[in-house]
């Protein structure tokens, strides 16, 4: 069973008995008995991901998690993890948010997702580049911003 109170200490002996205690709670929460082999591993992997990412796992969280193991490889739960971490999210209900996103869209592999996610920067690079080109004002006539730019510098036009 978990402890149920968990804190953090700037004191680094403090921090090395808790790793010590979190490292000794993750081997409690893989049942031995049930799966075995590579399954053990991959979600010691996750457990492990999450404990040193988000903070030490719940057996709530480990049982969400596990069944999340169910349905796409370990790696593309360890990722979901890193994007909450990257997004400064770091809870259950982020990872869960994220898993059912890419679950929905029929992402199950970790180079389908790395594929998504690289595709959704390109877009969003995309769609942020305004320094040259053109586009609709609001009376519907086009603006080249070359020229935006220059008659707000004080040109003419």
């Amino acid at each position: 069973m978990m402890k149920e109170a968990y804190y953090f200490s700037h004191d680094s002996n403090a921090r090395k008995e808790n790793n010590i205690i979190y490292e000794e709670e993750e081997k409690k929460l893989v049942p031995n008995e049930d799966k075995k082999g590579l399954v053990d591993d991959n979600f010691k992997r996750i457990v492990h991901a999450f404990n040193q990412n988000i903070h030490p796992i719940s057996p709530m969280e480990a049982e969400k998690l596990s069944g999340w193991l169910n349905q796409m490889s370990a790696d593309v739960i360890i990722k979901a993890i890193e994007e909450a971490v990257d997004y400064n999210a770091r809870s259950m209900k982020q990872i869960n948010t994220v898993l059912k996103d890419w679950y929905s869209k029929g992402l199950d592999t970790l180079d389908a997702v790395e594929a998504h996610i690289r595709d959704r920067a390109d877009k969003n690079k995309n769609r942020g580049d305004y320094s040259s080109g053109s586009s609709n004002g609001k009376n519907g006539k086009t603006i080249e911003f070359d020229k935006a730019k220059f008659l707000y510098q004080g040109g003419s036009g």
